[in-house]
């Protein structure tokens, strides 16, 4: 099922909003030997921000269609 542009953006703006408001709650916590790691929150983070780059790539080719 193909999304259309307008879906596209409804989709991008609401994990743009998503990633705004777990921004101040990303950190890093304690790991095993005491090795520094992301938490739960800049986990989530990162997995939002490499989604919007691939859902911004469609949403250009979507644009130039």
């Amino acid at each position: 099922m193909a999304l259309n542009r307008t879906q596209l953006a409804d989709i991008i703006e609401a994990l743009s909003n998503a990633r705004e408001y777990l921004d101040g709650q990303c950190d890093v916590v304690d790991g095993d030997y005491g090795e520094q790691r992301p938490n739960r929150a800049m986990t989530i983070c990162n997995q939002i921000d490499e989604a919007l780059v691939h859902l911004d790539r469609e949403f250009d080719l979507l644009s130039i269609a």
